[in-house]
């Protein structure tokens, strides 16, 4: 039997380096089908090149649960198209962080300044990462993969590899709607109110 989820997935990634970059996609309203592993599913762009394989010695990459069972599923669905679009919008956000001084994730004793900023440049090689982590994420709703390894374990055809991602579930099938819930925790990081703002942190982020 398969059964049918109807999920909406924003998937983030970021990776630290000397420029920042950004990946998004958002998987939209979508039909995911979970076959009887007896199922014949044909391998494509959704699937890495089989680097995540669970290695013999100890990998910080490996979540303690993983084992060396695998077994690849087709995950049914569409992509949104709005890479401009949402890079402007998390742009827009930091920007507007740096010139108000809200503060800096990195120490919150201190403000951020627009000697700060930096504008974030798209990543093909993170969109392709975060391509497989919307549509493993919209099988299991938290920040392990599938196959119990984290998502840093993700290796994209030009070597690179994430060290944070942001999350987003709804039903808008629109990848601002998720870019927006993220910055709808803006209010609770200036005010320090103790509720959840690490994806608020991750687009303000001056290493990001």
């Amino acid at each position: 039997m398969k059964k049918k989820l109807i999920s909406v997935l924003l998937g983030i990634t970021l990776v630290v380096s000397n420029c920042s970059y950004v990946g998004a996609v958002d998987i939209g309203d979508s039909a995911v089908e979970v076959p009887d592993f007896s199922d014949e599913v044909q391998e494509d762009e959704l699937f890495s090149d089989g680097s995540e394989e669970v290695p013999e010695t100890e990998d910080e990459t490996v979540h303690p649960a993983a084992t060396t069972e695998k077994v690849k599923v087709g995950i049914k669905g569409s992509y949104l198209a709005a890479s401009q679009a949402v890079l402007d919008r998390i742009n827009q956000i930091r920007r507007e962080a740096y010139e108000e001084g809200v503060q800096d994730p990195r120490d919150p004793s201190k403000k951020l300044t627009m000697a700060d900023y930096v504008p974030l440049k798209w990543s093909s090689d993170l969109e392709y990462i975060a391509r497989i982590r919307s549509a493993e994420a919209s099988v299991r709703r938290e920040h392990i993969r599938p196959c119990n390894m984290w998502p840093e374990s993700i290796w994209a055809p030009g070597g690179t590899t994430s060290y944070a991602e942001n999350l987003a579930w709804n039903r808008a099938n629109d990848m601002l709607y998720g870019i927006n819930q993220w910055y709808g925790e803006k209010n609770d990081w200036v005010n320090q109110t103790g509720r959840v703002t690490g994806h608020y942190e991750s687009l303000i982020t001056p290493e990001y």
